[in-house]
């Protein structure tokens, strides 16, 4: 057994308790985090030079991610493709500037549900 000074145990105690009691999130994106990377895709669709193209591919690719894992959240219709479901959350995004603060993935699914209500 490992024994440690006592005031060794009571930094490790109080250590313990900061990591036990601070905010902790479920989430890695915050909508702030896609804006640039929707200008870069709004940039690319409109075929502009010096899109930062794989910018614009980390925007579709995270939104897609999202429906892929949400999907039967949604009633999209049959031939739905990827560059309207990106034109839909772009374009919430962008109207919903309160929002930018929120986990991206909560606010891609507010989106494509109030896009796209189940049936």
């Amino acid at each position: 057994m490992i024994t440690l000074p006592k005031y060794h145990f009571v930094i490790a105690l109080a250590f313990v308790g900061l990591l036990v009691t601070s905010t902790a999130h479920a989430y890695f994106m915050t909508v702030n985090d896609l804006i640039p990377l929707i200008q870069e895709y709004e940039k690319a669709e409109a075929k502009h030079e010096g899109t930062d193209y794989g910018a614009a591919q980390t925007f579709r690719a995270y939104v897609q991610g999202v429906y892929d894992a949400t999907e039967s959240d949604y009633s999209t219709p049959k031939n739905f493709n990827s560059r309207q479901l990106c034109a839909v959350v772009a374009k919430y995004f962008k109207e919903n500037p309160k929002e930018w603060n929120q986990p991206a993935a909560d606010v891609v699914r507010k989106a494509l549900r109030q896009a796209f209500p189940k049936r």
